[in-house]
């Protein structure tokens, strides 16, 4: 059952990689346009999806609450990602998301009262090394690049209090249950920004918010979020850390952003470290 959500969490961490390829669709556009074009078509999915299950639309008082407080959270996180993406690249910002892994552990210490095993402990630390390596660390502190960065280290921490809200709030209610209702709750927020920046409404726009919506929004967090119910929290940043690499190579190969040989071998220490806490997993 373990090893079963773990793959869940790999693989939505994957589709949730390609975020980066979504908002390159549509670089005209605007980082609200393109986040409310990803919601509304997530939540609309969702509704069709689940329209006939009468559980899926009641909520009690108390989970509207918690889902209203969870969806301001991914709303933040997910501004901080994208605007990231837009002023340092693909490359780095993802890699510098996976300050992830370490703050879940310390989260799990204080919040969820997890023991720490070692295979968390020497996965985490690959994985910071593979961002030290990943990460232009000389760009700190020269304007927009220390914006960027900072934005894509605040989007990590605040990904980071999503899971361990959901772990202790939000664990009895459904995968695409979740994903709905998180996606539904963001919508009002981002209204008043969509009237300053409106969409320009193209190909591209939808086409954008099409890999947005159902490829990083609903198949992604569906995976992920039916994943972290049976996963200890300790464990999520590192089995997601394959959402870090796969931009990285996205902005190598398809963006022609440069990368040095020491960033691609930190790219393949991020994939050991993810491999390490599997194989551990499957020895217990």
């Amino acid at each position: 059952m373990k090893l079963r959500g773990e793959l869940k969490i790999i693989l939505g961490a994957a589709l949730f990689a390609l975020i980066p390829v979504g908002l390159k669709m549509d670089p005209a556009s605007g980082l609200c346009s393109l986040l409310f074009g990803r919601l509304l078509i997530a939540s609309v999915a969702l509704f069709f999806m689940n329209r006939k299950n009468r559980v899926f639309l009641i909520l009690r008082p108390s989970e509207l609450v918690h889902l209203i407080i969870w969806a301001v959270l991914m709303l933040v996180a997910m501004l901080f990602y994208f605007y990231s993406i837009k002023t340092v690249g693909v490359a780095i910002s993802s890699a510098l998301l996976g300050v992830q892994p370490l703050v879940l552990v310390l989260m799990s210490i204080f919040f969820v009262r997890e023991t720490i095993t070692l295979q968390t402990v020497i996965s985490c630390a690959f994985i910071l090394f593979g961002i030290a390596c990943i990460s232009d660390l000389t760009a700190f502190g020269a304007g927009a690049n220390f914006l960027g960065q900072a934005a894509a280290i605040l989007s990590a921490i605040s990904l980071s209090c999503i899971f361990i809200y959901q772990k202790k709030y939000l664990r009895k209610i459904g995968a695409q249950k979740l994903t709905f209702y998180q996606c539904l709750f963001q919508l009002p927020f981002l209204l008043p920004l969509l009237f300053l920046y409106p969409p320009e409404l193209s190909v591209n726009y939808f086409g954008a918010s099409l890999i947005l919506g159902i490829g990083c929004t609903v198949l992604s967090y569906g995976l992920i979020y039916a994943g972290v119910k049976s996963v200890a929290v300790q464990k999520i940043g590192v089995l997601q850390s394959i959402e870090y690499v796969i931009p990285v190579f996205l902005g190598l190969f398809l963006y022609n952003e440069q990368l040095s040989s020491v960033a691609i071998v930190g790219a393949f220490v991020i994939v050991a470290a993810c491999i390490f806490i599997q194989v551990s997993v499957k020895r217990g």
